[in-house]
């Protein structure tokens, strides 16, 4: 079996041939599987990542979070940890870690589950399968993120990865080490939302 290091690099380049068009399309289709699921209307805060180089676009997924008066929330990266900061515009965002657009970490807008109802995570990554095997890229702030979270009591939190069609492996194709999680869902353009057979 390939590395993830070897399939990180077979998805990337899979994923930076699509053209602008293809990527535009496809993002429209993700943000409307989104909008219309039953996790998304169910929620009441949304952490979401800002859009990055060729990944799937976020930000009018971002825009129809806040006009749907849901708490919007962004990751910043201090270290080797991630936490997330609530946004009331998308002009709060500046460039941050790698060049990723990022809000002010501000204590008062730090996310605080306990406070935030139901939440709903969307998750980036390069690649996926329908068995809930992910790879990102490499720095495992996700994971770490979500151990910490899911350990905290009383925590209503759904995961769901955001995925172009040629982001998507064949069952098994992807190794799982002891310290990934995997998302409940992943969002498709034309797959649409898949249920991880985890």
């Amino acid at each position: 079996m390939e590395t993830k290091k070897q399939i990180r690099a077979i998805f990337l380049k899979k994923r930076d041939a699509l053209s602008g068009k293809q990527r535009a399309e496809e993002s429209a289709m993700i943000t409307a599987h989104i909008l219309a699921s039953s996790f998304y209307k169910e929620a009441d805060s949304v952490l979401l990542f800002a859009s990055y180089r060729t990944e799937a676009d976020t930000f009018s997924l971002a825009g129809q979070v806040l006009c749907d008066h849901k708490k919007l929330y962004y990751p910043v990266v201090l270290g080797k940890e991630m936490e997330f900061y609530r946004v009331e515009s998308l002009e709060e965002l500046k460039e941050g870690y790698c060049g990723i657009p990022e809000p002010d970490a501000l204590a008062e807008r730090q996310f605080t589950p306990l406070d935030c109802g139901k939440v709903l995570m969307l998750m980036p990554g390069v690649c996926f399968d329908r068995a809930g095997g992910r790879i990102g890229y490499g720095g495992g702030f996700y994971d770490r993120y979500l151990e910490h979270l899911k350990s905290k009591p009383g925590v209503e939190l759904v995961t769901a990865a955001l995925a172009f069609s040629c982001q998507i492996a064949e069952d098994g194709a992807i190794p799982k080490e002891q310290y990934d999680i995997s998302p409940d869902y992943i969002v498709s353009s034309k797959e649409g939302v898949i249920h991880c057979r985890i």
